[in-house]
């Protein structure tokens, strides 16, 4: 790598960090967990090369030595990695699958792919909800499952106890704790599809699709919500439709071995463009530091005060 992009991608990788950041100062997360952090993600992704490389397992003192860290924390970090974020994930995929599921399998979908209307329970054979819950996670509460889709308003209650689907799509609800997880998995495939090809990884396929809509002109907080709801409603009709031809084409371009592959619609401020302001720094109170060991220091008196108020008014 050239000097000249090895800085550019520093550059670029420290911008990306900003806004994770501000979600960090925002749930109040010290610095020192976001460089445990940065050391976890280092040790996974050293083994996980390894892994994929050189076909075996990883050498906790190999591993240590890229990560610069001792051979015990890295056996520890590898043992403790991300359960609670392997669970939400597993959730949400969960959710994804049943809602596909009611749009697309045999006696839930009706014509043009429109899932149809089901009770919670219903006898054996029957479609209802429980049974559709229990054929794709058979370890999940069904009244769990529902709840969940009630919370991201993803389905509504109708008359004599049946239950609709408003979207094809998992839509994870605001302030949840999978939503925070649903930023990393997005990043994640999003940052991935970059680095494949820039890397070069010519094994599999990783020339993505990438087309990206600017506006010509500045728009007001009340032009940015005009024109995400117009995204929203295109969008989800695009997908929908895509999502439907993909369906029909599982027969010619599915493989047991293969990866799934997704496709996301996003609307985004175009901050990056415009660059961020700069930054201003006070180093006055240095000078005040460096002077400050040049003089006696000032006696302090601590005064009470309530207590005084307190005199005075006795």
């Amino acid at each position: 790598m050239k000097d000249s992009e090895r800085d550019t991608f520093l550059v670029a990788f420290q911008e990306v960090l900003k806004p994770l950041f501000r979600i960090a100062q925002h749930f109040g997360v010290p610095g020192h967990q976001l460089q445990d952090s940065f050391a976890q993600s280092a040790v996974e992704f050293f083994a996980e090369q390894i892994n994929k490389q050189e076909s075996r397992p990883a050498s906790a003192a190999r591993v240590a030595m890229y990560a610069g860290l001792n051979r015990s924390e890295v056996i520890d970090r590898i043992t403790q990695r991300g359960m609670a974020a392997q669970s939400l994930a597993r959730r949400s995929q969960l959710l994804s699958e049943l809602l596909n599921a009611w749009h697309t399998e045999p006696g839930y979908a009706g014509v043009y792919d429109i899932a149809r209307e089901i009770p919670f329970d219903a006898d054996e054979g029957k479609p209802s909800f429980r049974a559709l819950s229990e054929k794709i996670a058979k370890d999940a509460d069904p009244l769990e499952m529902l709840s969940d889709l009630d919370s991201s308003r993803c389905v509504e209650h109708l008359d004599g106890g049946f239950i609709r689907p408003l979207t094809r799509a998992y839509v994870l609800p605001a302030g949840n704790l999978a939503r925070i997880d649903r930023l990393g998995r997005v990043l994640v495939n999003f940052s991935e599809s970059f680095a494949r090809d820039i890397v070069g990884d010519t094994s599999r396929f990783s020339a993505f699709a990438e087309r990206t809509l600017v506006s010509d002109f500045p728009l007001s907080d009340k032009g940015a919500k005009v024109f995400n709801d117009e995204v929203r409603g295109r969008g989800t009709k695009f997908l929908t439709e895509l999502d439907s031809w993909l369906t029909t084409q599982a027969g010619s371009v599915s493989e047991e071995s293969g990866s799934r592959y997704r496709c996301g619609l996003y609307v985004f401020e175009d901050v990056a463009s415009v660059g961020r302001a700069p930054i201003m720094l006070d180093t006055e109170e240095e000078k005040d530091d460096q002077l400050a060991g040049d003089i006696e220091p000032v006696r302090t008196i601590v005064v009470d005060v309530l207590e005084s108020t307190n005199h005075r008014r006795d």
